[in-house]
This record gives C-alpha cells, sequence and structure tokens, in this order.
C-alpha cells in the first residue's frame, strides 16, 4: 500500500525516492508470488477487463510512440512495468483468496492508521490543524513534505472494512472473538479520526456517498443491530470516560468543531470558487488550479478542434482533472475508452453492492472514491489508478473459482 511505502521512506530516510518506491514496489511482486502453475490463469471480469486492457494497451502505445514528456521516460517506463507484473500475478490469485483479503486489508489499515497517529505525535513539525501525514525530508533538504492523500484514503477503507465486518456475517471464522469486536470498533472510529486529520476534500465526499450507498443497498435493520453486543457496550462505554477526561482537559470537543467550522469554509470556498470559475472574492487556491486548467482546456478546443482527434500526447499537460486529461492527452478515442472504463466499473459496483460477500461489497462502495478522483485528482494514467482499476478487474463481480487453462 502506497500509505506504508512513505512510512517506511521516512523512517529510513529515503524522502521521496523514486527508486525506492519501485524497490518497495517489486518485493510486494515477490510476495505475490504463488505455486499456482504458471500455465494456470483465473478469469478476470470481462466485461471490465475488455475496456480497461484496450485502453492500457492504448496508453502504451502512446507513451512509446507519442510521448509529450520525455524527462519522465524512465519513472513512467518502471510503473508500467510494475503495474503490468501486478495484472499478470493477480491472474495467478484464487478467489477464495477474497475472505482472506477481508482480513488482510483490516490489519493493514489499522497498522497504518496507527502509524501515521505515532508519526504526528512524535513530530516537532505538526500542529494541531495542519493536515496530517508522515513528512518527509530528502537528503541534505531541510525542507518536509508529505502526502496526506494516501493516508486519508486508508483512513477510508479502514472505515468501510470496519463498519461491513461488524455488520455482515464474519468471514472465515464462526464468530469473532471479544477482543476482536473492540479491534473493529476501535478502526472504524480510528480511521473516521484520520479521515478529519488529513483534510481531503474528495475523501470527505466519497465518505458521504459511501454512508448514503451503504444505508440504501446494504444496510439491513433488524434486532441485532440495535442490540450492541458485549465488546460494543465495554470499547463505547471506555470511550465515553476517556472523551469526557479528554475533553475537561483539553476541550476536545472545541478543536473538532473547529476542525469542522475550518473544513466546511474549505468546501465551500472550494465549491463557490468552482462553480463560479473562480469570479469570487475568496478564492480556494487549489480550486483555482483546476479552474485555469479547465479555462485551457476550452481554449484549446475552440483553436485546436483537430489537435484532439488523436490528443497532444502521453502526459502532455498536468490537469489535475483526469477525465480532461484523458481528452487533451489521448484525444477521441483514448477519451471514450477511460468513459467507458468507468461506466463499466460503475455498473458492476452497484451490482456488487447487493452482494452478500463482504469484500465485492467493499470494492462496490470504495470504487466511488475513485469516481470522484477522475474528476478532481491526478492523471488518468497515474500508477495509483492503475493499480485500482486490476483491481476491479480482476476481482469486482468474479466470485467463483473458474480458471482458464493456458496449456
Amino acid at each position: 500500500m502506497p500509505s506504508l511505502v512513505y512510512f517506511v521512506k521516512e523512517i529510513l530516510g529515503f524522502g521521496g525516492s523514486a527508486i525506492f518506491s519501485g524497490i518497495f514496489y517489486c518485493i510486494g511482486l515477490v510476495l505475490m508470488l504463488n505455486r499456482t502453475s504458471l500455465r494456470q490463469a483465473y478469469k478476470l471480469n470481462p466485461h471490465i477487463a475488455a475496456v480497461g486492457i484496450t485502453f492500457y494497451i492504448f496508453s502504451i502505445l502512446y507513451f512509446f510512440i507519442f510521448n509529450s514528456h520525455p524527462p519522465s521516460f524512465t519513472i513512467e517506463l518502471l510503473n508500467l512495468c510494475i503495474s503490468t507484473m501486478y495484472i499478470l500475478l493477480l491472474m495467478r490469485i484464487c478467489n477464495e483468496s477474497q475472505a482472506y483479503l477481508v482480513w488482510t486489508i483490516f490489519f493493514a489499515t489499522l497498522l497504518i492508521n496507527l502509524l501515521l497517529i505515532y508519526s504526528i505525535s512524535t513530530n516537532p513539525y505538526f500542529t494541531l490543524g495542519a493536515r496530517a501525514t508522515v513528512q518527509m525530508s530528502s537528503k541534505g533538504n531541510s525542507e518536509y513534505s508529505g502526502n496526506p492523500y494516501v493516508y486519508s484514503k486508508n483512513g477510508l477503507l479502514g472505515f468501510v472494512i470496519s463498519l461491513l465486518m461488524i455488520q455482515l456475517k464474519p468471514v472465515l471464522v464462526k464468530n469473532y472473538s471479544f477482543l476482536f469486536r473492540i479491534l473493529l470498533h476501535i478502526n472504524l472510529w480510528l480511521s473516521l479520526i484520520v479521515v478529519l486529520l488529513t483534510q481531503t476534500r474528495a475523501t470527505f465526499l466519497a465518505l458521504a456517498i459511501i454512508l448514503i450507498l451503504y444505508i440504501v443497498f446494504v444496510f439491513k435493520p433488524s434486532k441485532e443491530v440495535f442490540r450492541p453486543t458485549k465488546a460494543g457496550w465495554t470499547f463505547y462505554g471506555i470511550i465515553f470516560l476517556f472523551m469526557n477526561y479528554i475533553n475537561n482537559k483539553f476541550q476536545l470537543f472545541d478543536i473538532i468543531s473547529g476542525y469542522y467550522s475550518s473544513y466546511a469554509a474549505q468546501i465551500e470556498r472550494a465549491l463557490l470558487t468552482g462553480s463560479k470559475l473562480g469570479k469570487v472574492a475568496d478564492q480556494d487556491l487549489s480550486a483555482m488550479g483546476r479552474v485555469r486548467n479547465i479555462e485551457y482546456f476550452f481554449s484549446e478546443w475552440a483553436h485546436n478542434k483537430y489537435n484532439f482527434v488523436f490528443g497532444y500526447g502521453y502526459r502532455f499537460k498536468y490537469m489535475d482533472v483526469p477525465v480532461l486529461e484523458a481528452f487533451l492527452s489521448f484525444g477521441i478515442i483514448g477519451v471514450i475508452l477511460f468513459i467507458l472504463l468507468q461506466g463499466t466499473i460503475l455498473f458492476y459496483a452497484f451490482k456488487a453492492l447487493k452482494s452478500d460477500s463482504i469484500f465485492q461489497i467493499f470494492l462496490g462502495l470504495i470504487y466511488f472514491h475513485t469516481f470522484i478522483s477522475i474528476f478532481t485528482a491526478g492523471r488518468p494514467t497515474d500508477f495509483p489508478y492503475w493499480i485500482s482499476y486490476f483491481i476491479f478487474m480482476r476481482f469486482l463481480g468474479v466470485t467463483h473459482d473458474k480458471s482458464l487453462n493456458t496449456n
């Protein structure tokens, strides 16, 4: 997971080293190796894979033939090699692993949440109200930087997986133990705290949408739901006493209220800046960057429509709006493939919400964070996007062990 990579880089003092990230991801690929025959592969979701792999091959062709940003060639080539190996290795993982992945995701998100809390609590540069992240400094450089987005998404993943495991039927075991149920509630609220501390607007919006979808499609009211377990009574009783003590000593509720007021003001400012294309007195700098990119896009469209037939080339300009950059870089064919990919995953995401599988529902809910991101952050061919798309290709809507023998 990228958030774990960031933490290890900070601990070992590698700062923003791309080479270290590549080595770390390669170690992850090695750990994915198993005893499955090299001549055997498990089927992908045929519809998502058809569009997704077509778009992937299309972007690779542009990378080699129509590359508009040669300086990043080496890093991009490394990312493409790792992502290609990733999907090939995913095809060698059986569908039964979905049950184990539920537990893996839970413990991984809990660990990373704890590592983030540890990092900011031991970081002398962190002040309450700042965006929480693991701050890194490159060797020989006194300036610190960090990426709150990966920790924010980890908080979202932790919240969703914990919520589903609390409500739905246990996986791989008949019943969860008393201590594990307490861990589920701890990770649920710790994840929410991380989402709050990282202050990422896309994650906040995704969280709101996910909660609505959860209530509409997943939540099934019953007497048991409203009858707290012993673990629930114990956890929330301790939390109540602890929060009451912390509030009396440090005015915790005032701090939370301050976070909420500040964040609500930021969201309102960003929405006003975006909806009125920057024609407001109090502008949001992040939203203004996207407004300028949107204005650039429409200016190019007005003066050079024919250039959009084939696009301007791989990674021509950073738009911070992936769907627009897909059109600008790859032209008509590229943007159609990109939109078809999102539409196909969206269709299966809604279908997954009606599943009985925790992992399938988890994938369906989490896609909505990716869906929001294609309008608000990053580039259409960013490495994290490909990793997400490959996971959706391999597992979303795939629940039976059907293997493809390549003999």
